[in-house]
């Protein structure tokens, strides 16, 4: 795996630290809460400065992604784990904002699930369509022990 990827990923642990408070680096999403035991999927752009765009908390059902300079929330479907296996594909269709999220898993690292063929396709207002290449991360927050 890339360097830039393998600095990419290494940002989720702030999240699913429940980094909340965490200051806005730029344009994107602010950290993302998540509690013990929550499952996620994280998507940055691929490209520099990998700005973290997209998460959704499939325990809670729910999501978020920057688009067009703001925060749209969506509805994911509810499952207690990270995705799949290897070569599994994923999508969220983001409807509220012509959009879809996918991506394929491409390597298991323990619990957690690289995407690194992903992809942010997006219906413009003119009819034309704009494809943006993601890097994500399926994980669980492992809840605290007793």
């Amino acid at each position: 795996m890339t360097g830039r990827v393998m600095a990419v990923l290494s940002l989720v642990a702030l999240c699913l630290a429940g980094g909340a408070d965490a200051q806005e680096a730029g344009p994107g999403l602010p950290p993302q809460s998540m509690y013990p035991g929550d499952c996620g999927v994280f998507f940055w752009t691929r490209a520099e400065p990998n700005a973290f765009i997209a998460f959704a908390n499939r325990s809670r059902g729910d999501a978020r992604i920057w688009l067009d300079e703001a925060i749209v929330d969506f509805a994911v479907p509810v499952s207690a784990t990270p995705e799949g296996r290897v070569g599994e594909r994923i999508a969220y269709e983001v409807s509220a904002a012509s959009a879809r999220l996918e991506g394929e898993i491409t390597e298991q690292r323990g619990d957690e699930f690289v995407l690194s063929r992903a992809f942010l396709r997006q219906t413009l207002a003119d009819g034309s369509e704009s494809v943006t290449p993601l890097v994500g991360l399926a994980a669980c927050r492992i809840p605290s022990a007793p």
